[in-house]
């Protein structure tokens, strides 16, 4: 299946997170999370790899931090302080760490380093983490790829692209439908914005045309929003008498030049025919040749 063949580039969440899980050394915390028999966490070792870590990348943060995606970047950080702040407080709780280490040193060095009254804003409003939030940040995520990925095609139509897209959509309609029975009672609170809301199945999941002028039709539309209107019925009435026009003439087109270079390749070999006759031994012209064209081999 194509949705099986996405890759980092077709999906730019993937890398921010992997990026963003790296610099918060998050590894380390789970792995003692799920290793209750392991040693204890060092608490100064894991403080010092974290603050190492957060410099270099607060050297590179314009690569994934930008002003066309600075919401989404506040929301991923957020989250993923939530989760350290889950698993710090668990394992402190069983007194699985080595020395001083909690949460509030780990915001207040974020709070220091990043001077961005943006960035600090996110650290400041850390929640703890629950299950209802990684549904949502995977919704997040999925709606930003989904955009990418539309995106992608909007001024460069490419029908990998575009299927790449539409499966992309389907197969996540279908995942997240399968949450709602136990996220029904609370399901406004997994709203992004209005193209991102589980309360708005229809635009968080549009329907994707990949062929023919469907897929054009679409974009006439979020261009000129007259869908629902009578314009907007003579438009699209318009739109399909011409192109169906259009293919017709193209159609008989191609059907005339292929009628007529058949016509052109019969005489060409019923007169090649007639000049090897004139070659051949009595004998051989009174025979029938039937010669059997072999299937070209693989090379």
């Amino acid at each position: 299946m194509i949705i099986n063949l996405l890759t980092d580039s077709d999906e730019p969440t993937m890398k921010v997170n992997e990026k963003l899980r790296e610099t918060l050394n998050l590894s380390e915390l789970v792995y003692k999370y799920n290793h209750q028999n392991s040693e204890k966490l060092n608490g100064s070792v894991w403080m010092s790899t974290f603050e190492t870590n957060f410099q270099a990348f607060c050297k590179q943060i314009s690569e994934y931090w930008n002003s066309s995606n600075k919401d989404k970047r506040c929301r991923d950080l957020n989250f993923y302080l939530s989760e350290i702040r889950y698993y710090l407080d668990d394992l402190q709780l069983k007194k699985r760490i080595d020395g001083v280490l909690e949460f509030d040193l780990v915001t207040n060095y974020l709070t220091s380093v990043i001077k961005n009254d943006e960035v600090n804003n996110c650290v400041k409003k850390v929640s703890a983490l629950t299950k209802q939030m990684k549904i949502k940040k995977d919704l997040d995520d999925y709606c930003e790829n989904r955009d990418f990925m539309k995106n992608r095609i909007k001024y460069k139509f490419d029908d990998l692209n575009c299927e790449k897209y539409s499966r992309y959509v389907e197969s996540n309609k279908s995942k997240f439908l399968s949450t709602l029975p136990s996220i029904r009672p609370h399901l406004s609170y997994y709203t992004i914005d209005g193209n991102c809301s589980l309360s708005n199945m229809r635009n968080t999941f549009p329907i994707v045309h990949c062929s023919g002028f469907m897929y054009y039709f679409d974009k006439i539309f979020e261009i000129y929003p007259l869908k629902y209107t009578f314009m907007g019925i003579i438009t699209f009435v318009l739109i399909l008498t011409s192109s169906m026009m259009i293919r017709r003439c193209i159609s008989a087109g191609n059907r005339k030049k292929k009628l007529r270079q058949k016509y052109m390749e019969t005489e060409d070999m019923d007169h090649a025919v007639e000049i090897l006759q004139e070659y051949l031994d009595e004998p051989l012209k009174e025979r029938n040749y039937h010669i059997q064209y072999k299937q070209m081999e693989q090379e």
